[in-house]
């Protein structure tokens, strides 16, 4: 097992005990950068469901939706978050993403 599976266990792990936000997003994409992007999408999904109002969650996952090429998923997330009153920059290279990919 490579260091990023180890670092994926250990989140596991801990996850399996404790709730913890950042170390749910940290897993998420840890597989997304493995290439596992349904994998990722669903951890971040889940968080997403939990609280819909969660502008750090909402934005690694529209990310990850358009890395995972599911622009059209992306593009809604984005546009919650900002009609929700994010302005964090991350949203806004979403959005740039999405109109020239």
């Amino acid at each position: 097992m490579g260091k990023v599976d180890d670092a994926i266990a250990a989140a596991g792990t801990y996850l399996a005990k404790s709730d913890s936000e950042p170390i749910s997003i940290d897993q998420a994409l840890l597989y997304d950068g493995k290439g596992d992007h349904d994998r990722a999408i669903q951890l971040l999904r889940a968080k997403w469901n939990q609280d819909p109002s969660n502008m750090t969650v909402g934005a690694n996952l529209a990310m990850v939706l358009v890395e995972a090429h599911q622009y059209s998923d992306g593009a809604k997330i984005a546009q919650q978050l900002i009609s929700a009153g994010d302005n964090d920059a991350d949203i806004y290279l979403v959005l740039a993403r999405l109109s020239s990919g």
